[in-house]
Formats: C-alpha cells, sequence, structure tokens
C-alpha cells in the first residue's frame, strides 16, 4: 500500500500543500523552506498511528521514542491561518482500490484539540463514511452506491472518535457496513505503519556488535538495528534479488555489491569474534587493498550509507521509506550512485521513495538514468519547496523523457555562474594588481 496523494493545510509554514505521488519522490529546496516540514506531518500521523492510546488525536512527541517530537498543536498550526485548524488528507492504492481519506483537526474552547470534521472513502467499491462534530458529539454517515448506482445510507451518533481516523467498534451494527468501515480503518493504519524512516544522521560504527537473535521490522530511526537484522537475515538464508546487478544473493552480499559499485570498497564481511556471547565484527576490505579492516577505521561515509543500502532490500515489498538528507557525508560520486539505488529498489521491489535533499548529483543521475530510459520519468517526481514572503511554496518540476526540466528555478543549487563569473573576476583584478606592482618595481 502506498501513498498516491499528499495534501495538508496550516501545517508549520505550509498554508496549503497538495500533490500526487509516484514511485520516487525528491524533495528539493533551500534551507527552512519547508521540506523537513512535508516528512514531519508523515511521521506525526506514524506515531498516532502507532500509539497505544487511541483516545490521543496526535501524539504530538516527545525525547523518547517518537519519529519526531512537535511539541503542541499551536506551535505545528501555521501562524497565519485564518481558522484555527489543522487540516490533512491522502489517497492511498492498494491492489487495484483507491482509498481516499479527509480530516480537519482543531481545538476546543478548554484547549483539547479534537476532529472536527472526517472523509473516508473507497472509491471502486463506491463507499464512503463521513462524520461531523455536533455539540453532543458526532455524526457519522455511511453512503454506498449499488450495482444499480443507487445511494444507500444511514446516519447515527457517537460520542467520541478513536486517534484522527477511527470510530468505534461496530459502531452501526450492521455487519456488511462495520465490515466496510474496519477495511477502511485498517487500510489507514495499515498504510503508516508501513512507512518507514530513517534519519539524516545514521548511527556511527562500532568496534563489535551485539546479535540479539530477534527479526526486526524496520533499522531504527538512526539505523541502528541495521547489522543485527543482516545478521538474523544471513541466519535465515535468506536471498534478495537486484536488477541493477542481475544477482540473487544474501543481504550482506547485495551490500557489498553496492559499496563496490560506489568506490567505498572492494568487499565487505560481517564475522563472529565471540560464539557465545554473540559478539559481531563489520569488516571493509578498502579500495585496492588486501587487507581486512574495522568499519570504525574507514571513511565515516561508508556506516553512513550502509543502513540505506541495506534498508531499500530488507524493507518489505511495496513499502514506503522517507529518508532525510541520504548524501550526507557522502562523496559526489557516491551521491550520484544513490540514484541507482533508489531506482533498483523502486523497480525490483516496488519500493516508494519520500527523499529529502540537497544533492545536485542525486537529482542528475535521475536525470541521466530518464534520458537512458532505465526509468519512465512518470515514475520520478522532482520537487522545489521555496520560501515566498514567509510562506512555503511547492513547485513541481516539469521533467520529460528526456530527462531535461523545462522550469528550472532560479539559485536551485545556487547560483553556479555568479560564482564563476565572481571567480575569475578576482583573478583579473589580483593579476592586474601584480603586473602593476611589477611596474612599479622597475621604475
Amino acid at each position: 500500500m502506498q501513498l498516491s496523494n499528499l495534501n495538508f493545510s496550516n501545517f508549520k509554514n505550509w498554508k496549503n500543500f497538495n500533490t500526487d505521488l509516484t514511485k520516487i519522490n525528491l524533495f528539493f529546496g533551500q534551507n527552512s523552506s519547508g521540506k523537513s516540514s512535508i516528512i514531519q506531518l508523515l511521521l506525526l500521523l506514524k506515531q498516532t498511528v502507532e500509539n497505544k492510546d487511541e483516545k490521543v488525536v496526535l501524539f504530538f512527541g516527545d525525547d523518547k521514542k517518537s519519529y519526531v517530537n512537535l511539541g503542541n498543536f499551536d506551535e505545528i498550526l501555521n501562524r497565519d491561518a485564518i481558522e484555527e485548524e489543522l487540516i490533512f488528507g491522502f489517497s492511498c492504492f492498494y491492489f487495484g482500490t483507491i482509498y481516499k481519506f479527509y480530516t480537519k483537526i482543531d481545538k476546543k474552547d478548554n484547549g483539547i484539540i479534537e476532529v472536527k470534521s472526517i472523509e473516508m472513502s473507497d472509491i471502486i467499491k463506491g463507499v464512503s463514511i463521513s462524520g461531523e462534530k455536533r455539540s453532543n458529539g458526532y455524526e457519522v454517515k455511511y453512503q454506498r452506491k449499488n450495482n444499480l448506482s443507487q445511494n444507500l445510507s444511514k446516519t447515527i451518533s457517537i460520542d467520541k472518535m478513536k486517534y484522527f481516523f477511527g470510530l468505534p467498534f461496530h459502531p452501526f451494527n450492521e455487519k456488511l457496513i462495520d465490515d466496510n468501515l474496519f477495511t477502511l480503518e485498517y487500510n489507514i493504519k495499515r498504510l503508516f505503519e508501513n512507512m518507514i524512516y530513517i534519519g539524516p544522521l545514521r548511527e556511527n560504527p562500532k568496534r563489535e556488535y551485539k546479535w540479539t537473535a530477534t527479526r526486526h521490522s524496520h533499522f531504527g530511526i538512526r539505523g541502528e538495528n541495521t547489522f543485527d537484522a543482516i545478521i538474523t537475515s544471513i541466519k535465515e538464508n535468506e536471498i534478495f534479488a537486484s536488477q541493477f546487478f542481475n544477482f540473487k544473493g544474501s543481504l550482506a552480499e547485495i551490500v557489498g555489491k553496492w559499496l563496490v559499485e560506489f568506490g567505498m570498497a572492494d568487499d565487505f564481511q560481517i564475522v563472529p569474534i565471540s560464539e557465545t556471547k554473540q559478539l559481531y565484527q563489520v569488516n571493509i576490505k578498502t579500495k585496492g587493498s588486501k587487507n581486512w579492516v574495522d568499519i570504525c577505521d574507514v571513511g565515516f561515509g561508508v556506516s553512513q550509507i550502509l543502513p540505506i543500502i541495506a534498508l531499500c532490500y530488507y524493507a518489505p515489498t511495496d513499502s514506503i521509506i522517507i529518508i532525510e538528507q541520504p548524501e550526507i557525508h557522502l562523496h559526489p560520486k557516491v551521491q550520484s550512485g544513490l540514484g541507482d539505488l533508489l531506482i533498483d529498489a523502486a523497480l525490483s521491489r516496488n519500493i516508494q521513495f519520500i527523499i529529502e535533499s540537497h544533492s545536485e548529483h542525486l537529482l542528475t543521475r535521475m536525470q541521466r538514468r530518464i534520458a537512458e530510459e532505465k526509468i519512465d520519468d512518470k515514475e520520478i517526481k522532482i520537487n522545489f519547496c521555496n520560501l515566498v514572503g514567509g510562506e512555503s511554496v511547492l513547485e513541481e518540476l516539469q521533467v520529460d523523457d528526456f530527462g531535461e526540466i523545462s522550469n528550472w528555478p532560479e539559485n536551485f543549487f545556487g547560483d553556479e555562474m555568479e560564482e564563476i563569473y565572481q571567480m575569475q573576476n578576482a583573478i583579473l583584478k589580483r593579476k592586474m594588481k601584480l603586473a602593476q606592482a611589477e611596474t612599479n618595481e622597475e621604475n
């Protein structure tokens, strides 16, 4: 299950945001332009869905195990919002079915936030459920079109909502209606549980890793479970496939192939150093060397890219992977290679990516692969976030099937031509100054 649309209003610097999503979604822009806020909204919804207390409409997070800490409702609300309400919606597709969701969240006079209204629908089945806040609770309406395109409807009243999307168990007391409602709620929950997030700074390398003999659903925000998961995968004799290498093998083998492709290593291995204590060491054979060295003794970039490589194949098929600044601490060549990694996971494993980045090398590689027909231009979407008058604005870049961008934003990656001009101007001035000094000496 993956996102086909995301929209929201009054969230931080965004008065309005609306974009369709595809396989690989890249968000570029200057600092404080609103890129991170897009990811923060998704993480806010994810951590709310995963929170065990269903009475919490939105779980803003804490400093413990939440994905993001956003403070409170007032801190995330756009300061220029005409109505003090947070609005968000999304569409997702799953095995030919399209689900849509839309809600408004506001604050009561006593400061407690609540769901103001909600709409959920299954477009293919023609089923929709909507709820509106009333003085004594919620008025909830169910509608379904039958085979004759006739509208069948039923309205009930309930006291409270669960989270930002749920109704009490069996509220309509009719099996068909309640089954449809359960399916809608289940798939919304599944959508966010299916998202995997890895942050901009991955965990520092260690000289030894303890295997916990468990299976992980994700690697952790900083990739802290990466090697534990790889070792489990090896123990289970799991096989993964890569179209890019036309290869099937263990997760460790695929990680090694990418490190070689990126020019970061000639080989990679995980070896036991204490069977009784289940301790392992991660070794790298650096480029051109015959000797193995500990991962702590090679460039920091290896430990930063390795969790991303492994996650692209370890994540379940059809997952959504959200990554902030994957290019941090990476050489430009590796940043370019990231494009091939993302394309391979998207095509061979049907992974959807939502990426925040500043890397022009990543972008250029994507454009090149479109031109080479390695991936269709419809499966890559490039967005530019800009700050206009204190308000975040989204511009979708128009990429044709040759990989060319027709609406290149001004100062997308800084003004390169201006830098070159100023450098050449400075060189000319210095040379003139040196020449004048030599003339003065001769006189």
